[in-house]
């Protein structure tokens, strides 16, 4: 039951989201910065660098991985480049759905809380029972 659960939060993460991609050439670092912003054109899903689900570079020795997001102005700080270079960066990242009504949305996390209190449903249940036999 527990396999099917990731199964099941995944599809539902998945139905709500739609991975985007944007490019960004001309990206500079610094002497001694080894960090560089870009502006992402859309919200990160759930304001959180989790949701960025790739990050390459032209430059061999960059390793870039997303480090912060500012949600306000829809900044994301991305790590791991090497100082002194211009490079081109892509970033995939996931956002809310276009194609989904607000409706569905709502009952997709609706279902998403669902789960969550059979969880903890059945651990308070399983405690409960334990220590009544």
């Amino acid at each position: 039951m527990v396999m099917m659960l990731v199964v099941i939060f995944s599809f539902l993460v998945d139905a709500q989201t739609r991975d985007y991609t944007q490019n960004y050439a001309g990206v500079t670092t610094g002497a001694g910065r080894y960090t560089a912003n870009v502006s992402l054109s859309q919200d990160l899903y759930s304001s959180n660098t989790v949701s960025v689900s790739g990050i390459s570079s032209n430059i061999s020795g960059d390793y870039p991985a997303s480090d912060n997001y500012n949600t306000l102005s829809r900044v994301l700080t991305i790590g791991g480049l090497r100082q002194s270079q211009t490079r081109t960066l892509s970033v995939t990242y996931d956002i809310e759905n276009p194609s989904l009504p607000a409706g569905v949305v709502t009952f997709l996390t609706i279902v998403i809380w669902f789960f969550i209190f059979v969880i903890l449903g059945l651990l308070v249940g399983a405690v409960v029972n334990f220590f009544q036999s």
